[in-house]
């Protein structure tokens, strides 16, 4: 941080390192950075997702019913959460085309289903950071890839209203 006067104003600039640094050296600051920022995110994710699954099995340890657990059937399970997800994760992908953007089928599918993992954190905004943060990139706008979550998201809450 540096301090500079400009006639008898005092200026307090922030990024005057940044100004002096080769654009190599911002670049890889800037790199380092999103890479933290990052395994934060991860992190965070982890840790509500744990506290979670703590909670929930306290809850399940205090009903005092017997528990039983088949792997046949808890993969039975998870392979139809994803099958019957499939229809909305398909309709996010074609909200993104019909906004401009271009992500492969893939990069869509794998950005909706992660994102998921972000409604374990209170207030579930890091849904739309994981997914729109999963499919950005030369063919995907960012922010336009947030308002696409918004809108599957609201198209979502009203069909269940209609229902």
């Amino acid at each position: 941080m540096a301090i500079r006067t400009r006639s008898d104003i005092l200026v307090l600039d922030s990024n005057a390192e940044e100004k002096n640094a080769t654009p190599h050296q911002a670049s890889a600051k800037r790199k380092w950075l999103l890479r933290g920022l990052k395994v934060a995110v991860f992190l965070v994710v982890v840790w509500f997702i744990g506290d979670t699954m703590r909670t929930g099995i306290n809850d399940l340890w205090n009903s005092r019913q017997p528990l039983e657990f088949h792997a046949g059937w808890l993969s039975l399970a998870g392979v139809l959460y994803f099958v019957g997800m499939m229809p909305c994760a398909v309709f996010w992908h074609r909200i993104l085309w019909a906004l401009g953007q271009r992500p492969t089928f893939f990069e869509s599918l794998r950005a909706y289903h992660i994102g998921h993992l972000g409604k374990y954190v209170p207030g579930k905004a890091l849904v739309v950071v994981l997914r729109s943060s999963l499919v950005k990139g030369p063919r995907v706008d960012p922010a336009i890839a947030a308002a696409s979550v918004f809108l599957e998201t609201f198209t979502m809450m009203a069909v269940g209203a209609g229902l």
